[in-house]
């Protein structure tokens, strides 16, 4: 927020949450280089969303979860305290936003504030969930879906590439899939939401296959 930084042409900026403008960028692009970071073609500064600072509160995003879970064990139970600290962490993003945007792509501490909110939120409901219904039965698409998470997310990126890398008649699969849906009788948003759900669903019978055979991708 505070520390100037300058760019190939000495324009000085300082305090700038941009796409490729802001400290965090600088940083990826003068020490790892365009070439070895995700945003290799974001101007004036190519960066990373994970980068040498962005990952300080991408690492946060993941020890959230680490201590909600602890948190829960140690209390042996569902703690209206959790739900607080959840909401707090939401409102506390919301009401930063004002002065560092809720961004993703920079991966800012608003956004860690908000999502870690929000799911640790999801997290408090469904344990109330499970004291009210009892623990979801085994092949619940929660359970395969949540017991495989990391390859889910890895299916689905290589998925979602894959479909723009083939193409037919100069078209790729995705935009025959968005042709496809888009001439349907549905608004432009339902289309949009039809289109998502057939991709997750593609995406979660090979997940579902590595559950039933007892496969779990763990770190």
């Amino acid at each position: 927020e505070w520390i100037p930084y300058a760019d190939a042409c000495g324009g000085v900026y300082q305090g700038r949450w941009e796409f490729g403008n802001s400290l965090a960028a600088y940083l990826d692009h003068h020490l790892l280089g365009a070439e070895h970071v995700y945003y290799s073609a974001a101007t004036p500064f190519a960066f990373d969303p994970e980068g040498i600072l962005s990952t300080v509160p991408a690492v946060v995003t993941c020890l959230t979860g680490v201590w909600a879970g602890r948190y829960v064990l140690v209390q042996h139970g569902c703690p209206t305290k959790l739900m607080m600290l959840a909401l707090a962490g939401i409102c506390a993003g919301y009401g930063l936003a004002v002065i560092v945007p809720i961004n993703k792509a920079l991966w800012s501490p608003t956004f860690v504030l908000v999502t870690s909110g929000i799911l640790t939120l999801l997290f408090w409901l469904s344990i109330l969930y499970e004291r009210k219904a009892g623990p979801l039965p085994k092949g619940h698409p929660l359970l395969v879906a949540g017991t495989n998470s990391i390859a889910f997310f890895m299916l689905s990126g290589i998925l979602a590439r894959v479909l723009l890398i083939i193409k037919i008649d100069g078209i790729s699969l995705k935009g025959h899939a968005w042709r496809f849906v888009e001439a349907l009788p549905l608004p432009a948003e339902m289309a949009s939401l039809l289109l998502a759900a057939g991709f997750l669903i593609i995406c979660y019978y090979p997940i579902k296959l590595m559950y039933n055979n007892g496969f779990f991708w763990r770190i």
